[in-house]
């Protein structure tokens, strides 16, 4: 691994430490972690079915 890589890694490991002190500091003082559920994704549509759509709509539009 390279120096940078390590150093990276190291940071990373501090902001974790000091994430996991922050967390538990909060809870010791009361407070509590609303933990949320997955959200759904949304089905995008492919570029055919945007055009099928814009087509479907003009057409019904016209007089």
């Amino acid at each position: 691994m390279s120096a940078f890589a390590l150093s990276t890694v190291r940071h990373k490991d501090r902001e974790r430490a000091n994430l996991a002190d922050d967390l538990k500091a909060f809870a010791k003082r009361g407070g509590k972690v609303q933990k949320l559920g997955a959200t759904p994704v949304r089905k995008s549509l492919s570029r055919r079915e945007v055009n099928d759509a814009r087509v479907s709509k003009s057409a019904g539009t016209q007089l």
